[in-house]
This record gives structure tokens, C-alpha cells and sequence, in this order.
């Protein structure tokens, strides 16, 4: 089977930088916590995505290495909730 170009080209994903918490901090206990992800995603195809991207968010922030980690994540989690709340009942969520 021939592969295209465009098969070895990376698959850029945006996300504001309070959904790159969140899900960089979920991703980090499922994936630290011996037998969670397994169990979640049998696949170790899609496993091996899922480290790809968490790995690539510990990369990329900064913040969670800053004291007030916990209290940044906390805020992040608060104005998702609040942006999602938003998009349900009709609006914009921007």
C-alpha cells in the first residue's frame, strides 16, 4: 500500500490553554495510575496516541510546574464549566 505525503505530515489540534490544563491533568492520572488507562482504552494503538498527547502537553505548559498549579487547574476547570454551561443554553461560549 503506497502512503501519501500527507500521511506523514503531524495533525496540529487547538485548544485554549485552559482546556490544555484540564486535559493534561486528567490525562496525567489516567495515565499514572497503574491499570486506569488500560482499562479505559483496551486499544494499545489509541494508548499510544494518548501518551503521544500527553506527553506533548507536559511539553508545552509551563504552568504545570508553577507553585499555584492547583489554584490555576482549579480556575481553568471553573471557567470550562462556565463555557460549556454557556454553549448549552444557546450561547456562544466566547
Amino acid at each position: 500500500m503506497q502512503r501519501d505525503r500527507t500521511d506523514e505530515e503531524p495533525v496540529l489540534i487547538k485548544l485554549t490553554p485552559d482546556r490544555a490544563s484540564v486535559l493534561s491533568d486528567w490525562l496525567y492520572e489516567v495515565t499514572t495510575e497503574s491499570g486506569k488507562l488500560d482499562a479505559i482504552v483496551p486499544d494499545r494503538a489509541v494508548r499510544s496516541g494518548i501518551h503521544a498527547i500527553a506527553g506533548t502537553l507536559e511539553k508545552e505548559l509551563a504552568g504545570i510546574f508553577a507553585p499555584d498549579y492547583e489554584q490555576r487547574l482549579a480556575e481553568a476547570r471553573r471557567r470550562g464549566v462556565a463555557e460549556s454551561s454557556g454553549r448549552a443554553h444557546g450561547g456562544s461560549g466566547q
